[in-house]
């Protein structure tokens, strides 16, 4: 950060202490300041946050904007996170990735689009220090479910003209 990026923050910070909508709820409770910050923005701090979500939470704090500001992850890097989960999990569902995230992160996340970008970049990366799983192939004589529920399609079907 920049002498005047950080000149930029300070002020930011000043003016989100004494704005109305702070003032009023959290001024005399830092602690359920926080604990609004972590459940809203994923920060223990406000001094954590980008410039940008820094502006959002000041505007939301002087009534200038009507809509909690949020610290979510893009959907890009959930759906990468999701891509990596599936190549390299042993069971690669939700509910196996939520309790993995539950011991890499110390807390038990609801769910995978609620992460902040901090939060799922280290996930990524804990992911990728898991070994690929081999999975199953046709070539080695393993087994293809899709042609299995193909053939039960074909079979019901009086339409289908058989292929051999």
């Amino acid at each position: 950060m920049t002498t005047k990026q950080r000149g930029y923050q300070i002020s930011l910070l000043r003016r989100l202490h004494t704005a109305p909508r702070y003032l009023a709820l959290y001024a005399e409770d830092p602690i359920a300041y926080r604990a609004w910050l972590k459940k809203h923005l994923r920060v223990d701090s406000s001094k954590e946050l980008s410039l940008e979500k820094l502006i959002e939470l000041v505007a939301y704090m002087e009534m200038k904007r009507e809509t909690v500001p949020t610290n979510h992850a893009s959907a890009q890097q959930i759906a990468y996170l999701h891509h990596l989960w599936s190549q390299r999990a042993k069971t690669p569902t939700l509910e196996a990735l939520l309790s993995f995230a539950h011991r890499v992160l110390k807390y038990h996340p609801e769910d995978t689009e609620t992460l902040s970008p901090t939060e799922v970049s280290r996930l990524i990366a804990a992911v990728k220090g898991i070994k690929p799983q081999p999975r199953a192939s046709f070539d080695k004589g393993g087994f293809r479910p899709d042609l299995i529920v193909l053939d039960d399609i074909c079979a019901n079907n009086p339409h289908y003209q058989g292929g051999n």
